[in-house]
């Protein structure tokens, strides 16, 4: 609402003269699963609101390429252990992990979280250990570090591509690539998410901030390169930032993690860490709409980033990645609804919610024939403090009808209550397509309502109590639109928040229905809390 906001007041000439103070949040109808903490990174990407319309599902798998994976008691779950390998030379088995570093890796990603532990993005992740680091003396014979091998690397990816492995996590870089890693990279037809490189030495090379961080660097739509930033949104100090900036930021560092002993790891930082939290929400993007490519998802990272203007120095995107909307652009659309009607037909397990958007401006019907119990609710934004519609249904078909206004989008949660897998099929029919010709009524002195032309539904409203509301005429207290009193003032919109916005008139600008206002002098106009000018 407030970026509706934003982009309208922009489109109809209004000039600022303060900012918008946007209210902190509340989460307190957000998801928390177990050993969730503030101390941790998710507030700051907004994991619980993304946690509200998908933990995760298991339809998809994630390659963790590295060190190897720990068989710890908060991972196990989602280890996959059919499809995983070992690409070294002095190991036979993908679940140990002697540096550790792939544990915690994995533990970002899809740990199920413990009382002294804390969740990953993916709580219900298919994680696939790929083990591909090469055993080198770096000391003396008796001292070894497990490094990143490029034929190793490369082996780990082609393995991903001949066994459906949708996303890849390479926590990890090489000072130069090759031509072997870049075929395997553009024969894959996953996602490969990678971290952007840190300052220091590895045992045989040195980065410095300067360093291309090999696959990080390549430009392939299916690689998505990931900086650190710090929980103010202030870049990693010790991360590398060469001529090819990460594409996303995402936070540095995390806090009870996994370890390869099967404990835990109070602190861990760098981009590793970045890029899998970023694989993370590359699985919660996949999980809610598993038909997207590996470019789309990259392209909806980011797009939905938060942008910070003095990260653009440091990232191709100036922004951090925001796994609610991530997850909420990726909610899949009925592209078409009509009087044909739409159909589609979805596998879904007990107890498991799929959701569906959709663009609307009428009447429609919605429909299903199943053999399953199905809860459906209808969300403004898919929060549960914005449902507007429920509906439970034990003999497992719905039938109900909802009006749309003013081409609002929709969004769907259909959720199987019963004891049976199985599949529906959905309907949206639309009865009645609504007419814009700003047919408003004065209902009363201080309410005004605007109908469609069929005189049934309502389309926008608004109210000119204590003051007075755009639109108006400027030395005029009569509204345009229904003839009703308007003065000047403050109206308040019963919204929770406090956000303020201070707005000057100096100019002409055009009202809803075409009607041109020549600005007579200063206006100062306050919108309190959350409001889309186009349902004034």
């Amino acid at each position: 609402m407030k970026a509706t906001l934003i982009s309208l007041i922009t489109n109809i000439c209004f000039s600022f003269t303060n900012k918008l103070i946007l209210p902190v949040r509340s989460y307190g109808f957000s998801y928390y699963p177990t050993g969730y903490s503030s101390n941790n990174y998710f507030d700051q990407i907004s994991m619980p609101d993304a946690w509200e319309i998908t933990t995760g599902k298991a339809n998809h798998k994630i390659g963790i390429i590295d060190s190897g994976i720990y068989n710890h008691s908060v991972l196990s779950n989602n280890l996959n252990q059919t499809i995983n390998g070992c690409f070294t030379n002095y190991s036979t088995t993908c679940f140990t992990d002697e540096e550790g570093h792939g544990t915690v890796m994995a533990g970002i990603v899809g740990s199920i979280g413990s009382s002294t532990i804390c969740p990953g993005v993916n709580l219900n992740a298919d994680i696939c250990s790929l083990k591909a680091v090469r055993q080198y003396p770096v000391m003396n014979s008796d001292s070894y570090r497990y490094l990143e091998d490029r034929e190793y690397f490369a082996d780990a990816i082609n393995y991903a591509s001949n066994n459906n492995i949708d996303i890849c996590n390479f926590s990890g870089g090489f000072l130069t690539g090759n031509s072997t890693i870049m075929n395997a990279i553009d024969s894959y037809q996953g996602l490969l998410v990678c971290s952007a490189g840190n300052i220091g030495s590895n045992g045989l090379e040195t980065f410095n901030s300067n360093s291309n961080v090999f696959p990080a660097c390549y430009n392939y739509d299916n690689l998505i390169s990931v900086g650190g930033v710090n929980n103010s949104n202030y870049h990693y100090s010790s991360g590398v930032y060469s001529s090819n900036l990460p594409d996303v930021m995402a936070p540095y560092a995390v806090y009870n993690v996994p370890s390869s002993g099967g404990g835990v790891v109070s602190s861990a930082e760098g981009t590793s860490c970045s890029a899998a939290i970023v694989t993370g929400i590359c699985s919660l993007v996949k999980s809610v709409n598993p038909l997207l490519t590996a470019s789309e998802i990259k392209n909806i990272i980011i797009s939905t980033v938060d942008e910070y203007s003095w990260l653009a120095e440091y990232c191709e995107s100036s922004g951090v990645v925001n796994a609610y909307k991530a997850v909420k652009k990726a909610i899949p659309r009925f592209s078409q609804v009509g009087n044909a009607g739409m159909s589609s037909l979805e596998n879904i397990g007990i107890g498991e919610s799929q959701w569906f958007k959709f663009y609307g401006n009428g009447l429609y019907n919605f429909y299903s024939t199943s053999n399953l119990d199905l809860k459906i609710e209808l969300f403004t934004e898919p929060k549960p403090e914005n449902l507007v519609y429920t509906s439970s249904n034990s003999s497992g078909n719905f039938n109900f009808n909802y009006a749309v206004s003013s081409n609002e989008t929709i969004y769907m949660k259909i959720t199987n209550i019963g004891n049976t897998v199985g599949s529906f099929t959905l309907h949206i029919d639309e009865l009645h397509s609504h007419s814009y010709n700003h047919n408003y009524v004065r209902e009363s002195n201080t309410k005004h309502k605007a109908y469609c032309s069929c005189g049934n539904y309502l389309l926008k409203n608004h109210i000119v109590s204590s003051g007075g509301i755009f639109p108006f005429v400027l030395g005029n207290d009569t509204c345009i639109l229904c003839g009703g009193p308007a003065s000047i003032g403050y109206v308040d919109y019963g919204s929770v928040g406090s956000s303020q916005l201070e707005v000057i008139l100096n100019d002409s600008y055009i009202l809803p229905n075409g009607v041109i206002v020549l600005g007579e002098r200063d206006y100062y106009l306050y919108l309190r809390g959350e409001i889309d000018l186009n349902e004034i």
